[in-house]
């Protein structure tokens, strides 16, 4: 027998350059994905908040406008889409930044910064209503479990050379 491999549709150069950039920023996500966690202090969480705290503003007030869809029940129009896009960029942004959002009923504003503590890896945690990272709790664990920050992770940190 003699078996030919044929080729039984061709992709435009143009489409295969998409589709190898496609694949190529999709192994980057996944390896960022998997990529070592970063750990914050409370300071360094604390001093990112400027930051975190306008893109949150803004991911409760589209979070809002979902709200507002949901009661109407138009949850397929293309508005309501183009507010889910919106929401999952700046979700992305927050975790491009380390950090991780965490209500998604947009009322309070939850965001999880990775630490360690004493040796054991926890969330430091921060809602919109506060004014500095003052809380965390454990990776299982969630906002209603939250402790104070123990005074010694507080301290500002120093080097010696």
């Amino acid at each position: 027998m003699n078996f030919r491999f044929q080729e039984s549709w061709h992709l435009p150069r143009s489409s295969l350059l998409f589709v190898q950039v496609f694949l190529i920023l999709l192994v980057l996500r996944l390896l960022m994905m998997y990529s070592a966690t970063r750990h914050f202090t409370a300071e360094q969480a604390t001093r990112m908040l400027l930051l975190v705290k306008c893109i949150v503003s803004n991911v409760m007030e589209k979070g809002k406008g979902l709200h507002e869809f949901a009661e109407e029940g138009r949850g397929t129009s293309l508005r309501f889409r183009k507010i889910m896009a919106d929401i999952q960029a700046l979700k992305e942004e927050i975790e491009g930044l380390g950090c991780v959002y965490c209500d998604w009923t947009f009322q309070v504003g939850l965001v999880d910064f990775p630490a360690m503590i004493d040796r054991g890896k926890v969330f430091l945690c921060w809602s919109s209503d506060e004014e500095a990272v003052t809380y965390f709790h454990a990776k299982d664990e969630g906002f209603s479990n939250r402790k104070k920050i123990p005074p010694f992770c507080l301290q500002p940190a120093f080097v010696t050379i």
